[in-house]
């Protein structure tokens, strides 16, 4: 559901942009719009499930789309002014970088879900937004991969005997995300059977990394069994840290099973020698 738009003449896209209850605001009437209207009420964030870092595209989308459309009426934008404004954001303006496709497609996206929202209550009497196409040369996103079997192996014998070792086994083995693996908790591995359970992520607050119970998707959310030689090295993580835990004066978390070596949540930029690079 979306929440209640006021009467405004005319009725400009930010008094309309979007209104998912789980996250945004009210809308609020005004002919002057985007200086006036409030993106998200704290509220509404208050009593929000989302997480909060799933919140700022949302809010960068909004303000992307005000810059380009704020001053359009809803009853009478078209599909061109659409497809114009898509066209711009992908050339970059001096205030605004480029945006690759899919920031484009999340853009559509956005715009579309407020027109929609337009039309159900006849304020529009059409989704324009559902019509236009996207900039057909919209950078895309380079292709992922995996590493190839000899890369995962070099990194085996680059890791070896180090303090971590056992979480790029584990990674490597069953194909955990960094966040799912710094999120590894000691009640949820079974050794023994060889099994672990993905409950938790590592989100980053502030300067610190903290342990939360929010995975990227719902079905990240799971039991995965372990090959045996990611066992039997978690087995000799384990025996390590006790030993690492017996010598410190004080253990942050004894429910993790990857530490930095103050014993917190560990992300990749704690990592010696990483580099977003």
């Amino acid at each position: 559901m979306f929440a209640a738009v006021r009467p405004c003449a005319p009725l400009l896209l930010p008094n309309l942009l979007p209104a998912r209850v789980a996250f945004w605001s009210k809308l609020r009437a005004c002919t002057k719009a985007a200086e006036q209207w409030d993106v998200v009420d704290p509220s509404v964030r208050a009593a929000s499930t989302c997480p909060p870092r799933r919140w700022s595209p949302y809010e960068w989308c909004i303000s992307r789309l005000i810059d380009e459309l704020g001053s359009k009426r809803v009853r009478t934008l078209t599909v061109d002014a659409v497809e114009a404004a898509l066209d711009r954001m992908v050339a970059g303006t001096d205030n605004h970088r480029s945006v690759g496709r899919s920031s484009l497609i999340k853009m559509r996206s956005v715009l579309g879900q407020a027109l929609n929202y337009a039309v159900k209550r006849g304020l529009a009497t059409n989704n324009v937004c559902r019509l236009a196409d996207l900039t057909p040369n919209a950078r895309r996103a380079p292709p992922k991969r995996s590493l190839t079997a000899a890369e995962a192996k070099t990194l085996l014998v680059a890791i070896e005997g180090d303090r971590l070792e056992a979480m790029f086994v584990v990674m490597l083995a069953i194909g955990l995300r960094p966040g799912e693996a710094a999120g590894l908790t000691w009640d949820g591995v079974d050794i023994d059977i060889g099994r672990i359970a993905v409950r938790h992520g590592v989100r980053v607050e502030g300067n610190r990394a903290v342990l939360v119970d929010e995975l990227k998707t719902s079905r990240s959310r799971r039991t995965i069994d372990l090959p045996l030689f990611a066992a039997e090295s978690l087995r000799r993580h384990r025996a390590a840290q006790l030993k690492e835990r017996l010598a410190a004066r004080n253990w942050d978390d004894d429910r993790l099973v990857f530490t930095t070596t103050a014993a917190r949540c560990w992300t990749l930029a704690t990592l010696p020698g990483f580099s977003p690079s």
